[in-house]
């Protein structure tokens, strides 16, 4: 490595203090990105434009669409009785 921590080499996989901070704070501004930029109020619920909605516009993209919500809440009580059953 070349001495130089941050987010780079944490996505090598270096995990000293100094790089998962950066990862931290990386994702920090993406997620308050995400919330600032892309939100828009449609039905009374947080709906992300140009994302494909799902399981991931849920998890990743803060979408709480219809669509969203529900993909995520059907995927999660499988997830559960998954567990439940292993």
């Amino acid at each position: 490595m070349d001495g130089r921590h941050d987010y780079g080499p944490y996505s090598r996989g270096c995990r000293c203090e100094v790089c998962r901070a950066a990862k931290a704070e990386r994702m920090r501004k993406l997620r308050a990105g995400r919330r600032a930029a892309q939100m828009a109020f449609v039905g009374g619920r947080n709906h992300v434009e140009g994302i494909t909605h799902g399981y991931s516009g849920y998890q990743n993209c803060l979408c709480r669409c219809e669509v969203c919500t529900l993909v995520y809440s059907v995927r999660r009580r499988q997830q559960r009785a998954d567990r439940a059953v292993a």
